[in-house]
């Protein structure tokens, strides 16, 4: 591989990595649903999600599976 070809493969991965960031900061964290109840296909049982007062979640479910497929969503 050229100098010339990895110079560019930095540069598009620079340029892809700053477009993330902008992007997660231009995105308003309260467009995110945080109280209510959501319908998730493929859970064993129901899984709570509570949050703490600095928005902090705790997951309670009766399957690791089910917590991690929860924490994943």
């Amino acid at each position: 591989m050229s100098q010339r070809a990895k110079t560019l493969s930095i540069a598009i991965i620079v340029a892809v990595l700053a477009i993330a960031f902008l992007w997660m900061l231009v995105t308003p964290i309260n467009d995110r649903q945080t109280s209510g109840e959501l319908l998730l296909p493929g859970l064993s049982s129901p899984v709570r999600v509570v949050r703490d007062e600095k928005a902090m979640p705790y997951i309670y479910a009766e399957t690791i599976e089910d917590a991690i497929r929860a924490q994943g969503f």
